[in-house]
């Protein structure tokens, strides 16, 4: 895990991982399988909407039951061609129509949930992907 800071002269990046999980052991997150998203770089465009905000890079990190399989770098036209192309694949999954048939129900104005789902971007661990 990197920050960014300001030195007085220029910007730099520090990791926190000791700082954050000081125990070794508590670094082993079996548990979890999916994609992290990373955003690198400069904020291209800001959105006021959670994760949807746009950076010049992307770093894609692939794991299973807590390890690394395979990490991807992404270029925003890149990313958000992949973005796009797994949306897809996942509004064909039952998890897609399970979670818009929930906030469908839950909310007033439903013109455009397919938008937040994709903007939101957690949709990754639903479908098979290949980075």
């Amino acid at each position: 895990m990197i920050t960014e800071g300001w030195d007085g002269k220029k910007s730099v990046q520090t990791s926190v991982l000791n700082k954050v999980f000081p125990d070794v052991n508590e670094r082993n997150l079996t548990w979890y399988s999916g994609v992290l998203v990373i955003p690198m770089g400069e904020m291209k465009n800001y959105v006021h909407l959670s994760y949807a905000s746009e950076y010049e890079n992307y770093l894609l990190l692939k794991v299973v039951e807590g390890k690394l399989v395979k990490s991807k770098k992404f270029t925003l036209n890149e990313y958000k061609e992949f973005k796009f192309k797994s949306f897809q694949l996942y509004k064909e999954t039952e998890q897609y129509k399970k979670m818009y048939s929930e906030l469908a129900k839950d909310s007033e104005n439903s013109s455009d949930l397919e938008g937040f789902l994709y903007q939101m971007g957690d949709f990754y661990q639903y479908i098979n992907i290949e980075l």
